[in-house]
């Protein structure tokens, strides 16, 4: 069952009474907090950003923050989760908590009872429109549930109704691609059988099974329905947000070392994944910076033609890697820190990369800035400044996922 709440009027939200209004505390000073009551999504929102409180300090709300052009904040509390991420649409912004789903549109917010774990991995909005489908991490299943191991919940949410289910596997990569999800993760049970006739064969150490590729959703009907292929020898992180093009997952992966960093083809129809060494101009292994090596970034959904995959890696670099080749050059430096970037403050929309930073990471009071880079003409422009302050907001909040509006 969904329902419509009723809001109150704050800057960026268009809202029918303001009666209900309030702030909450002093520290929450800098924010409007939104009551439950008609809330509309107004035209000057250009960004949310969702904060959240740790694992230490599960039942500390978590908050939507609405930020508008003037750089003024608006807020929605939720129940929090660890990790939590946004989908901004033509319908609007999509987000979840513990307890429920959000659609915060020009018409109102929509809410679904939706019980879930708070570790969110993943969320997509189903191309043909007719709602969502989010991936959560629920960590290791029951001793007593046989032929499981670690456990994830698929979530599909769409206008009249919310359907859970589990499966298999701690995801390192998630895609959509054409009308169906899939994960890549460690070969696990129930998979070890199908993969070993693959030719995946057991470390003695960790990660002890190569990666292989499952379709989430819709849900098959049995492991064996969801296998597609196994990626022989191969392990290790893979950049956020992978593209799919004509039926194949287009993903980076990170330098681990001796593992130099790959652009991996992951055909859906169940053929063998191709890999690739990135190279740099000179053909050689292409070097990251050390202190983020190890860190992926995102992956943009436009690319200058169908042979390039354009990224932001953990060093803060945008980069075009060809995927026949493994070329790869350098296209913009966003000037993010090492390790931190490409997580929670980038976000790729079209042919645009928005960065939300700060030249002044310890003050609580610092000022932030959301900028967007064309990548196709070099244009930067500054979209926006803000004080959000919340790190001094009750329990610590942790900024989690960000979403521009599009075409912003």
């Amino acid at each position: 069952m969904f329902r419509r709440l009723v809001a109150c009027v704050v800057a960026g939200v268009m809202v029918a009474a303001t009666a209900s209004c309030s702030v909450v505390g002093p520290r929450l000073a800098r924010w409007r907090m939104l009551a439950e009551g008609e809330a509309r999504l107004g035209p000057d929102v250009a960004m949310a950003v969702y904060v959240s409180p740790p694992s230490r300090e599960f039942g500390a709300p978590g908050y939507v923050l609405l930020i508008d052009t003037a750089g003024e904040v608006s807020a929605i509390e939720t129940a929090g989760m660890d990790a939590a991420l946004l989908t901004w649409t033509a319908e609007g912004i999509f987000f979840s908590d513990e307890e429920r789903d959000y659609l915060l549109s020009e018409s109102g917010l929509t809410t679904w009872d939706s019980p879930k774990a708070n570790m969110q991995s993943s969320v997509f909005a189903k191309p043909d429109g007719t709602g969502y489908v989010s991936v959560y991490n629920e960590g290791f299943a029951d001793p007593d549930t046989e032929g499981m191991g670690y456990i994830e919940q698929v979530v599909e949410t769409t206008a009249d109704r919310v359907t859970r289910y589990d499966v298999a596997g701690y995801s390192t990569l998630t895609a959509w691609c054409g009308s169906a999800l899939y994960s890549a993760f460690e070969v696990t049970e129930p998979y070890v059988g199908r993969a070993g006739a693959e030719g995946a064969v057991e470390r003695e150490v960790g990660p002890y099974w190569p990666d292989m590729l499952t379709q989430r959703y819709p849900r098959p009907d049995s492991p064996a329905e969801a296998f597609r292929s196994v990626r022989l020898g191969g392990y290790g992180g893979y950049a956020r947000d992978p593209v799919c093009r004509a039926g194949r997952i287009l993903a980076i992966t990170s330098d681990q070392g001796d593992t130099p960093p790959l652009v991996v083809e992951w055909p859906t129809d169940g053929g063998r994944p191709v890999e690739r060494v990135l190279v740099g101009p000179g053909d050689e292994r292409l070097a990251l910076d050390p202190e983020a090596a190890g860190w992926t970034g995102r992956i943009a959904s436009w690319a200058p033609d169908e042979h390039q995959v354009v990224w932001h890696g953990g060093d803060g670099v945008v980069r075009s890697t060809d995927i026949t080749t493994g070329r790869t050059r350098e296209l913009w430096d966003s000037g993010t820190e090492p390790i931190t970037s490409g997580y929670d403050d980038v976000v790729f929309e079209g042919a645009n990369i928005y960065v939300f930073d700060t030249d002044d990471p310890v003050s609580p009071d610092r000022a932030m800035r959301l900028r967007a880079h064309d990548l196709r003409t070099g244009r930067t422009r500054d979209v926006l400044t803000t004080r959000p302050r919340f790190e001094t907001v009750g329990p610590t909040l942790v900024q989690r996922g960000i979403a521009v509006r599009p075409g912003l």
